[in-house]
């Protein structure tokens, strides 16, 4: 216990030291400090402690104190003293950057979670009005992000102050509160009933979506989505948002194009179909061929649930969406092709067999052709949704191609990445089409340079065994591996080691003997020290899966190896040899 007060002591000094790097460590264990010293001295000595800490501290280590302060409801004695920690969030609520005020609003957030009570709010309320009648930005802009905490839990003369100030807020000079205002408003949207949302916000929505700074205008567009999510009236949303949203698509700032359509999907939710064919498929299809790539790319990760909105209309997006798609699939910008390959795949079970073969087949294979790993994994990833609509035949061959490409790719994490697609591609192989294209390619990986792609061979090699089944594994993979055992190469041989514990809980003891075992025995023979010494620390985790007889063969193979000529060989023999004893 005494030494435990004394690496206290020594965190509470570092915490005002000199040293920055020090100041953070001892930052990132204040919740051990609080535990140790309890709730009461927490509240009375270690929060006004940690107040007094430097304004002018890192940014990181205030961030770090900030957010670890979201933590501390039981740390100072539960929900009614929560408020103890107001004083040191207050502090960094006029901090000068930004994230700092930002994760402030975030913690807030937190703790009124843990603590809906009226004293809470009481705090809360009083922690407002200190920031609000500050003449600083810092101070406003942090005030107008805790509105939406403080409102819910306010009697009503409280709410017409608080959205009076807000009123304010939204006319404020300075862009960074319109800005903090809009992105408010968006929340509070979902407090409003209908009148305050007809009298109030959307009042506030026309204003701000006419602002001279687009990073204000941006922030509209997540109101508008928060008006369509709350508001159950079709009809206003048709004549007042969805003019704004139409606008906010056509924006002359690319940023503000770039957020209408990436949240396109999420404000269309919460339409019937007819109103986004009516309304919103034209905007979505100009922001698909935007001028810049940004726009397009993203644009084109929201097809699929585009399409998903409008699937009782399938002539419609074999019409009109995929006349587009041929476009972007030879769009002279990569990362639209590869954010297109997200989606092109899952669109065939919306659109069925015939108009996928007839219209979308064709602009699937030219993405297929593509060189980019970025483009071909992503079609890989999600071929099922294609092979369940067509089967796995029309694109075999583009498939195979985009597979045999990967293999080789220059980067040694996209060949780990397509080996982990390989258990899901086999999903859609019966066993002699599987071992007529790709068995021969999964066997390759083996004896590949770098370790990470052997080694997620092997576990892939595991998925196939539990595909294919046991009889599969002793037929076409246990010789495999014995050969692999005799390569010249000693890292070859110790991935065969590897493979075969991998491989024992799947294929059992019943497998585990005869050629394996002799391999085994052989290897431990090796004239590579670190391959005996590999094998030696696989022992232990084999014999879990083996029967007797093979026990007592790996048991005199131990007893061999303490006689090795090698000091660390016998050394690692003596320590296994001991552990088999004394669980047996």
């Amino acid at each position: 216990m005494t030494q435990e007060l004394s690496k206290i002591g020594t965190l509470i000094d570092q915490l005002i030291g000199y040293d920055p790097k020090l100041r953070y460590e001892s930052i990132s264990k204040i919740k051990l400090i609080a535990k140790t010293i309890g709730p009461k001295r927490t509240r009375e000595e270690f929060i006004p402690f940690l107040n007094k800490i430097p304004f002018d501290e890192e940014t990181k280590t205030i961030l770090l104190l900030v957010t670890l302060l979201s933590e501390f409801v039981d740390l100072v004695g539960g929900e009614e003293h929560t408020h103890s920690l107001f004083p040191i969030l207050l502090r960094y609520a006029t901090y000068e950057d930004t994230s700092v005020r930002d994760q402030v609003i975030k913690t807030l957030t937190v703790l009124s979670g843990f603590s809906p009570n009226k004293e809470f709010s009481k705090h809360l309320y009083l922690f407002f009005k200190k920031l609000c009648f500050k003449k600083w930005t810092s101070s406003r802009y942090t005030a107008c992000g805790i509105i939406p905490i403080l409102y819910k839990n306010i009697n009503e003369k409280q709410k017409e102050f608080v959205l009076k100030l807000f009123t304010r807020f939204c006319k404020n000079k300075s862009t960074l509160i319109r800005k903090i205002a809009c992105q408010t408003l968006s929340k509070l949207i979902l407090l409003f009933d209908k009148d305050l949302l007809l009298q109030y916000a959307l009042p506030k929505l026309k204003q701000f979506h006419k602002d001279n700074q687009d990073s204000v205008r941006i922030q509209t567009i997540e109101v508008c989505v928060s008006f369509a999510k709350h508001l159950q009236d079709e009809q206003i949303i048709l004549n007042e948002i969805i003019p704004i949203y139409q606008l906010l698509a056509q924006e002359n700032s690319w940023r503000v194009r770039y957020l209408a359509s990436k949240s396109m999907c999420s404000f269309s939710k919460n339409l019937n179909d007819n109103i986004i064919l009516e309304k919103l498929l034209e905007p979505f299809l100009n922001l698909l061929a935007d001028d810049e790539p940004e726009v397009r790319s993203v644009g084109c990760t929201q097809l699929y649930n585009f399409c998903e909105l409008i699937k009782k209309h399938p002539k419609v997006i074999v019409e009109r969406i995929i006349p587009k798609i041929g476009d972007l699939s030879t769009d002279s910008c990569e990362f639209v092709k590869s954010s297109l390959a997200v989606s092109i795949i899952k669109i065939s079970p919306i659109i069925g067999k015939d108009e996928t073969l007839t219209n979308l087949l064709s602009h699937q294979i030219t993405l297929f052709s593509e060189e980019s790993a970025k483009i071909n994994l992503p079609l890989i990833r999600n071929l099922h949704y294609v092979a369940e609509v067509i089967g796995i035949e029309p694109l075999l061959d583009a498939i195979l191609d985009s597979i045999n490409r990967l293999s080789k790719n220059v980067d040694w994490r996209n060949r780990v990445e397509i080996i982990k697609c390989i258990p899901l591609i086999a999903n859609l192989f019966d066993t002699g089409a599987f071992n007529e294209h790709l068995i021969d390619l999964c066997f390759s990986w083996f004896t590949d340079i770098v370790h990470s792609v052997r080694e997620e061979a092997t576990l892939m090699i595991k998925k196939l065994i539990e595909t294919f089944g046991k009889k599969w594994g002793n037929e076409f993979v246990i010789p495999k591996i014995i050969e692999l055992s005799n390569n010249q190469n000693h890292l070859f041989r110790q991935i065969a080691i590897f493979t075969f514990v991998k491989l024992a809980p799947i294929l059992g003891s019943e497998f585990y003997k005869g050629d394996v075992i002799e391999t085994i025995v052989k290897l431990g023979e090796d004239p590579i020290p670190n391959i005996r010494i590999y094998l030696i620390n696989s022992l232990i985790e084999l014999s879990k899966y083996i029967n007797n007889d093979e026990k007592e063969i790996l048991k005199k193979l131990l007893e061999s190896l303490q006689e090795d000529v090698d000091r660390d060989v016998k050394y690692f023999a003596t320590q296994t040899f001991e552990k088999t004893q004394k669980k047996n």
